[in-house]
């Protein structure tokens, strides 16, 4: 299983993406992975704290095996806790007394951002691949207080959800675009439809099939935003051209340091909608969902 220093690490390169620039230094994170590793790091005089680094502790809550036979899938819940300095410099500058901590927490709502659905593959040390989907809760402050030799401090937690499968494939690690846009999907289906024939052959008594057609519909929900595939096929509703097809890009190849691997599958299909809905809830927002079916080439 993936270890807590390995899913330490990961978050400290992911919040490493953003960089944090205070009074003109600039500062880095570094994720500990539990109480003791953060203590032995910092603990001693001023002069061995590392002044251009943000120090948290990656805590775990609860790690929940999913009850399936033959099925290797973990729900994992941790605790960042991130104590931020305050920028005192700042703060005597303009001459008030909140917004200490504004320097870092633009990065983190960015890092958040990033790791929203975040999937991708992890090797733990038995050599075993496991694919993972992330998220992180939105940073809740604590109350602005001092702090050994750290001085005035801001504690910061963000809650850390990882979902676990060996050898899985993901929903989220499925991209579908249509026209070269993709789609975000909230949720889907593709279905393969066969139709049969089942006369009578030779005088047997058991019904026999002889497939004579196939079909191949996907089935997407997604939230309508403006500029994205979800408006052209609302427009697709509001105008009712019956010759408007789509080129469809299905692809479940997982991401590997950035690029997709062999193994999985991607096709491409021209398709068009049999069926659009657009559903309308107050105080919710507009959601598109359509049924995709091979198009006819039209010579």
């Amino acid at each position: 299983m993936i270890t807590t220093e390995a899913m330490a690490k990961f978050l400290e390169t992911q919040l490493n993406a953003f960089p944090v620039s205070k009074n003109g230094s600039d500062y880095s994170f570094i994720v500990h992975s539990n109480e003791g590793e953060h203590e032995a790091y910092v603990g001693g005089s001023q002069k061995e704290l590392p002044t251009n680094l943000i120090n948290a502790v990656l805590l775990e809550q609860s790690s929940t095996p999913v009850p399936l036979a033959g099925l290797n899938s973990v729900l994992l819940m941790q605790t960042l806790n991130l104590l931020i300095p305050v920028n005192m410099a700042a703060r005597r500058l303009l001459g008030k007394r909140s917004g200490g901590i504004d320097y870092v927490m633009k990065p983190l709502n960015q890092f958040v951002q990033a790791c929203a659905g975040l999937t991708g593959t992890m090797t733990d040390d038995e050599g075993k691949s496991f694919s993972y989907a992330l998220s992180v809760s939105t940073p809740m402050t604590g109350t602005e207080d001092y702090y050994g030799e750290i001085g005035k401090a801001v504690p910061v937690t963000m809650q850390v959800s990882w979902q676990f499968i060996e050898n899985g494939v993901l929903a989220n690690d499925v991209t579908i675009t249509l026209d070269g846009t993709p789609v975000v999907l909230m949720d889907g289906a593709i279905v393969r439809t066969r139709t049969g024939d089942v006369s009578n052959v030779d005088g047997s008594e058991e019904m026999q099939t002889a497939i004579t057609q196939q079909g191949l519909t996907f089935r997407v929900i997604m939230p309508l935003k403006r500029g994205d595939a979800s408006s052209a096929l609302k427009r697709d509703m509001l105008t009712g051209n019956l010759s408007k097809t789509y080129t469809l890009v299905y692809d479940d190849r997982p991401i590997v340091n950035g690029k997709p691997t062999n193994n999985g599958d991607v096709i491409t299909v021209k398709v068009c909608a049999q069926e659009i809905t657009q559903t309308m809830t107050a105080g919710k927002g507009i959601t598109i969902s359509a049924t995709l079916t091979i198009a006819r080439e039209v010579e």
